[in-house]
């Protein structure tokens, strides 16, 4: 197992891998928060601002690559994404990469949410033509039932919900043969960003245009257009939920037959936050439950 970087050494190697990258040392090495499992900085050097992301852990190059492939596949469907200038293990070990810094500000804070959620949702539906050869975070099931059975284990959370209280027998059963049913579907496989929200746009502070979708940490492949509007309309207004779906050119009539299973896959997604919280003695999210004992309000 990878030694774990103290905040120091890892500034250090950052600033080695830069130097390498441009052939100057970094006028500027600034660590950013919010990477939970990566050291994340902001980076000036040679006149250009970039940002870098390293890990420990030399098998997380796998992961990164995949993050490569998606942002490269969304750009070219319209989607605007920062570009990755390199992604690769260095000679310490850890894996890292070197990416194009974007000038803006994140849409989490910007007043003009709905017109920001409207190019989202335009995006989505851009990013949804994208085909991947395979199911799933890696991409390895070839098969979507696979994927319901092994890494959605739609059966196992749903009962594990059931177990703590969260949903009664007949919303229990009411679930499990929507996910019978949902596991029969012979959709194709396309590209999600998998946390399709504000905190992840980057907007110009003027006019509210989308300048790029970040942290595709999260990609997956599954079929459209459920996993992306599942997290995507989870915690947002009426309001900001229609202009999602207006971007994305799903109308009411359209949406209402998606809507079902809009919410199995949240409540699918959420139930590894239940056991961890139930794990930890710690509070329960509310969330899952009121997803699945009443009727979606969009």
């Amino acid at each position: 197992m990878a030694s774990p970087l103290s905040p120091p050494r890892a500034k250090a190697l950052a600033a080695r891998i830069v130097k390498a990258h441009a052939g100057q040392a970094p006028r500027r090495l600034r660590p950013l928060s919010g990477g939970l499992t990566n050291h994340v900085f902001a980076v000036r050097v040679a006149g250009k601002d970039l940002v870098l992301r390293l890990n420990e852990d030399p098998a997380k190059l796998d992961d990164f690559l995949k993050e490569h492939w998606a942002m490269e596949q969304a750009r070219a469907a319209g989607v605007p994404t920062p570009r990755m200038l390199e992604v690769r293990n260095c000679d310490e070990g850890p894996s890292y990469t070197i990416a194009e810094g974007v000038h803006g500000v994140s849409a989490d804070s910007h007043p003009a949410r709905c017109d920001v959620l409207r190019q989202l949702g335009a995006c989505a539906a851009r990013l949804h033509t994208v085909r991947a050869d395979g199911f799933g975070r890696a991409f390895q099931h070839k098969r979507w039932a696979d994927c319901v059975a092994d890494e959605l284990k739609a059966q196992e959370r749903l009962r594990l919900l059931a177990r703590h209280g969260m949903l009664d027998e007949p919303v229990l059963q009411a679930l499990l043969e929507r996910a019978r049913h949902m596991a029969r579907w012979r959709n194709p496989a396309v590209l999600h960003h998998g946390d399709l929200r504000l905190k992840n746009a980057i907007v110009e502070p003027a006019t509210a245009r989308l300048l790029a979708v970040i942290d595709w940490e999260n990609c997956v492949a599954s079929p459209a257009p459920y996993w992306d509007l599942s997290i995507a309309l989870h915690d947002i207004g009426v309001d900001e939920k229609e202009a999602f779906l207006e971007g994305y050119g799903l109308t009411p009539a359209r949406f209402s037959h998606a809507a079902p299973f809009v919410t199995l896959f949240n409540v699918l997604n959420y139930a590894p936050v239940v056991e961890r919280a139930r794990a930890c003695a710690s509070r329960w999210p509310a969330a899952p439950h009121r997803a699945a004992r009443r009727r979606p309000a969009w």
